[in-house]
């Protein structure tokens, strides 16, 4: 398999465009193996999370899999009322001297401190060399707008969730996003046809994988890359289904215009989200 390829942050660093994500299944588990088996089978950018509570088994799982610390980006959020405390505690659960991207997990974790005192603790802890990058997860547009009148840095990356059954509601922040420098990174790809399955996308999906002689997943996945030019997060606990969900980062061809449309278009009557449901408001 081929180096999974990577896009520049608006700091200037590189993250690989295909992320292993430590939520979902991995919630609360002990994720040793999972890090191993992520490693083993070639991705190089690990997104973690406080609010997920397997650091210290993640950190085992980085001992074992033996891979340079230089080839990994690594990435964790923050959803606690102390963004420097949190950080302290993942990074000597995860035995890393810092983290590649650091994130406040949503605008709603901070009532006590607020947001703009969370992203101020970030750009210290940015300062101090403990996080290279920073970021936000699960931020609106009138959030970013907020956050953006007193920031001093710019997020490098907004991750929230996104799929066809999102797009239409979501297609604006992703502009927002674009427009802004702040790189959009995003879960949930597969959510048509895991949690959102037997829906009005269906056949459309199942019609462009037949065109393309590829998974309806991997066209899922191709089509949030293309939609977004950003970073996509994906998991399993299988190394068949794991190598499959490389291919559209590596291999593939481009979707059509048409195909993109197309899955667009017939995804417009369903609106289904998973998770932070702020982000319909």
């Amino acid at each position: 398999m081929s180096a999974i390829p990577q896009i520049s942050l608006g700091d200037g660093r590189k993250i690989p465009v295909v992320a292993y994500g430590f939520g979902t299944a991995n919630l609360g588990k002990d994720s040793t193996d999972a890090t191993v088996l992520a490693l083993s089978q070639g991705y190089r950018n690990l997104d973690g999370a406080e609010y997920y509570a397997n650091d210290v088994s993640i950190g085992l799982g980085l001992e074992r899999a033996k891979i340079p610390r230089e080839e990994i980006f690594y990435s964790t959020k923050c959803c606690s009322q102390d963004p420097r405390a949190a950080l302290h505690k993942a990074l000597k659960a995860l035995k890393l001297e810092c983290v590649d991207l650091y994130l406040l997990h949503s605008p709603l974790f901070f009532p006590d401190i607020g947001v703009s005192r969370a992203w101020e603790i970030c750009e210290e802890l940015q300062q101090e060399g403990l996080c290279k990058s920073i970021g936000v997860s699960n931020f609106r547009i009138k959030d970013l707008q907020a956050l953006l009148k007193t920031a001093k840095v710019k997020p490098a990356i907004n991750q929230f969730e996104l799929h066809p059954y999102l797009y239409k509601q979501e297609a604006p922040l992703v502009d927002y996003c674009k427009r802004n420098g702040i790189i959009i990174a995003t879960f949930g790809s597969l959510t048509p046809l895991t949690a959102a399955k037997d829906g009005p996308l269906d056949d459309t999906l199942h019609k462009v994988a037949g065109e393309t002689g590829y998974t309806p997943g991997q066209v899922l996945l191709k089509w949030t890359f293309q939609v977004t030019g950003g970073v996509v997060v994906t998991t399993s606990a299988k190394a068949a289904r794991l190598q499959e969900q490389l291919v559209p980062f590596i291999s593939m061809p481009d979707l059509t215009q048409y195909q993109i449309d197309a899955i667009v278009q017939n995804s417009r009557s369903r609106h289904y989200r998973g998770f932070f449901p702020h982000m319909d408001e």
